[in-house]
């Protein structure tokens, strides 16, 4: 885990990472956070070890920064240490919030009804903090509060009485807090009751408390006499000032004898303003019956789950089959206890709980009973037929764990294909999609048979829905258009992921790069592919050199969730040449050769990756097993790492891109050994020549490199060379056949572009990153269009690509 520590006038001090070694040494971490009176609040405790000089920071009133697992910065101050000996003190941090603590807010009375902006504004008015996020734009209250308070008591008030949820944030900039915001929702977090804790896997221990003493089956609302209603569960009668719950009565009323029919009631009172119309106070006293008119109940529970589970303010369910009566809840998630590291002391406390009787059956715990110690859904299928008139309806039928979920899925996830007895496909019945399809008797034949594709989806790293669904269109997509022969690509290029750079105005944008190589992940689980390709600039590289080595580390993390073989492409920014320029240009804050290669190509060792045993300079070939399709991926940053002579670095990536001799030979006899009737794909992260774009980053030799791509797709020769220092080269090959390239494919320009140059053709791919840069507009973050990658549906047979987006952007399609 990182931590970047500030000063209190927020000037950056230090940086801590608990993984790497020589840092501070941190110790019983534990991270607290939850809703207190309506307000998000956040504490920090741990352990400091005087183990360098940085822990000379970690005192008060300094503050700590660092990441959650949603990827939003946390702020949290340093309020006390306590237990200081020679070797280590304890410390108390706690969210910057609670900076209000020291102000005061006084008694006062709104005049009229007002927005929630107006209240907080006169509150915040000198403090340094403002609104940011505001969801109840045009919701009205007229709050009356007749006590002096603190700030942030008065923050809490406005929130209950505008029943709503704050949270602090803050924006970045250059690691620089600009802004220290206030954020206002109508609920955190969401119903994500996908997630399901269950006894004897991942809950520990679960007990339950239930209270009825304050419990009201009706409430008086004075001024509502001329209202009558009755919606079965809640109603009022004309000439009365009372709303009654027949649900809560029957469950919870009081005792009454069998002659007293109306007795039973216990009444709340209702809380509101005059200036509130008729239907208002109707509608409110609704509201705020249903918040007393069950019991209050409380689960405790001890479970084991990680920190990106869920958030604050989510929904989820507890499920306790065995228990007596069985356990089926539904709770919100309100406070959360992490220690970085384990999951074994996390707790949570949880709230809001519904019991879902519908749900309990002993039809279900025999169920229950059944998927004793299955781990893995068990997805079936099962093709059903009925006949009508002259035609025959096939059906297909999912089911998880023995119960089906046909229902569940979209028309889009079945595809369907009929094969002869020799298994080739009938063309004319195409690939329909649907939960069924009809084919008359007279087109369906003894010795013909059909097969439904179902593309079943379980969310492994991915959690947002727009981002689900997407991925579920593009397997479809992608089944649609593959055939036995395909070779399926998917190719992201240019996330830049980072978690600090000393560059970006913004770096929400390159933090979230990491959903996006999760959606790439989730998608190799979905649909088969063949080989996952990323482009170029996985990490953004603009900081200091420990913290990209980091962010290389935790690229290489979630490529190793794919269940396909991948492969880097070595980008401009992945050597952090960027942060050297800013510190001086001494490569002491560059990634070494060395160092890159094993965060970008040792990974893909295993995968049976050919590499040039001179120099192994992140250059290599892939065979696709039984595709004849080989694979090439070149560096076009292959340079070396010196200093000049006034000891500044020679050669930078984020100017310049060559390609060194040794390269070009091995490249000229990778192609020369690809077997006949192989066909050859280069990735890259430039282009070559005018594909490279920008004439600064046109690499050195690049008429080399096109000449050989040339003369191997016409079956020629080629002869040049090139004198520039450092990079002298020299080439006279001949090709006695002619080969063929499907496509170069590059990233890089942070846009989309196809053309023919060279003998073959040339795709680039537009960047993953959703910010602005080049001639690239930035794409809104919370959405589909937030990401952008392609999958390549490679046809040897015919020599033609189909290209199928994610994201934003759209499909295109080449012959070759």
């Amino acid at each position: 885990m990182i931590f970047y520590v500030l000063d209190n006038r927020m000037n950056y001090l230090t940086l801590i990472d608990t993984q790497a070694s020589g840092s501070t040494l941190l110790e019983d971490i534990k991270i607290e956070y939850g809703l207190n009176d309506n307000v998000l609040l956040y504490t920090l405790d741990m352990t400091v070890h005087k183990t360098t000089d940085d822990s000379q920071h970690l005192v008060p009133p300094n503050v700590f920064m660092f990441e959650n697992s949603f990827g939003e910065m946390v702020v949290c101050s340093i309020r006390s240490l306590n237990n200081e000996t020679r070797f280590s003190r304890e410390i108390h941090c706690e969210d910057l919030g609670m900076d209000l603590l020291n102000n005061s807010s006084f008694a006062f009375t709104a005049s009229k009804r007002q927005k929630i902006d107006y209240y907080i504004n006169r509150e915040l008015y000198s403090t340094g903090w403002q609104i940011g996020i505001n969801e109840i734009p045009d919701t009205y209250r007229r709050v009356e509060i007749s006590d002096s308070e603190t700030t942030l008591a008065r923050i809490q008030t406005l929130a209950q009485e505008f029943d709503c949820e704050i949270s602090f944030g803050v924006e970045m900039r250059n690691n620089k807090i600009k802004k220290k915001l206030i954020n206002i929702y109508k609920r955190l977090g969401s119903e994500k009751t996908d997630i399901v804790l269950r006894e004897g896997d991942d809950i520990v221990t679960l007990s339950k408390d239930l209270d009825v003493s304050e419990i009201k089956t009706a409430i008086i609302v004075p001024g509502i006499a001329k209202m009558t209603y009755d919606d079965g569960q809640f109603y009022s009668l004309k000439g009365e000032e009372t709303i009654m719950d027949r649900y809560a009565l029957s469950d919870w009323g009081g005792v009454v004898s069998k002659k007293d029919f109306s007795g039973g009631y216990y009444y709340a009172a209702f809380e509101g303003g005059d200036d509130m119309d008729i239907a208002e106070r109707f509608t409110a006293g609704i509201e705020q019956l249903k918040q007393v008119n069950v019991p209050e109940i409380k689960y405790d529970v001890e479970a084991l789950y990680d920190d990106s589970d869920f958030e604050i303010g989510d929904y989820i369910m507890l499920d306790d089959p065995k228990a007596n009566p069985p356990v089926w809840v539904k709770a919100r998630v309100t406070n959360k206890v992490m220690t970085p590291g384990t999951n074994a002391n996390n707790q949570l406390t949880l709230d809001n709980f519904t019991e879902l009787k519908s749900q309990i059956s002993s039809r279900y715990s025999s169920f229950q009973d059944r998927l004793e110690g299955v781990k893995e859904e068990n997805i079936t299928t099962e093709i059903q037929t009925t006949s009508q008139g002259n035609q025959r309806i096939l059906s297909c039928h999912v089911y998880r764990n023995g119960v089906e979920i046909t229902d569940t899925l979209k028309e889009s996830q079945f595809i369907w294909t009929k094969k002869d007895k020799d298994g080739v496909l009938d063309l004319e019945f195409g690939k329909p999609v649907g939960r069924a399809v009809t084919d008359s008797l007279d087109q369906i034949v003894r010795e013909s048979f059909y097969e439904c594709t179902v593309i079943y989806y379980k969310n492994r790293y991915v959690s947002k829905r727009y981002f689900i669904d997407g991925l579920i269109e593009l397997a479809s997509k992608v089944e649609l258009a593959r055939d036995e022969n395909s070779i399926v690509i998917p190719f992201i290029t240019d996330t830049h992921y980072g978690t600090q750079s000393v560059i970006r105005d913004n770096i929400e944008y390159i933090t979230k790069s990491a959903d996006h190589l999760k959606n790439v992940a989730d998608f190799t689980h979905i649909t088969e592919v063949d080989a996952v390709v990323l482009g170029g600039d996985q990490v953004d590289g603009t900081t200091i050199k420990d913290v990209t080595l980091r962010d290389l580390q935790s690229v290489v993390g979630i490529c190793n969730t794919f269940d396909a073989p991948f492969f880097q492409v070595r980008g401009n920014h992945d050597d952090n040449s960027s942060a050297d320029q800013k510190y001086g240009q001494f490569l002491s804050n560059m990634v070494m050769p060395d160092e890159l290669y094993s965060y970008m190509v040792r990974p893909s060792i295993d995968f049976g990756i050919v590499e040039n045993p001179d120099d192994r300079n992140m250059y290599y070939y892939y065979d696709v097993p039984d595709k004849n399709m080989r694979i090439i991926v070149l560096n076009n940053f292959d340079m070396p790492y010196t200093l000049t002579e006034q000891g500044k670095t020679k050669y930078r990536a984020n100017k310049m891109g060559a390609y060194r001799q040794s390269q070009i030979d091995w490249f000229i006899d990778t192609l020369k050994s690809t077997p006949e009737n192989w066909q050859v794909t280069l990735f890259e992260h430039n282009g070559f020549g005018e594909g490279a774009g920008k004439s600064g980053y046109i690499p050195i030799n690049w008429e080399i490199m096109t000449g050989i791509v040339e003369a191997y797709v016409n079956g020629k020769s080629f002869k040049g060379s090139d004198t520039t220092k450092d990079f002298e080269a020299s080439v006279n090959v001949s090709f006695d056949r002619k080969g063929v390239i499907t496509f170069m494919a590059t990233g890089h320009h942070h846009k989309d572009y196809e053309s023919k140059m060279y003998g073959i053709q040339h795709i680039g791919t537009t960047c993953s990153r959703a910010n602005e840069s080049y001639d690239s507009p930035s794409r809104p973050l919370g959405e589909l269009a937030e990401d952008a990658w392609d999958v390549f549906v490679i046809h040897p047979d015919r020599r033609e690509v189909e290209i199928k987006r994610f994201g934003d952007g759209k499909d295109r399609r080449f012959v070759y």
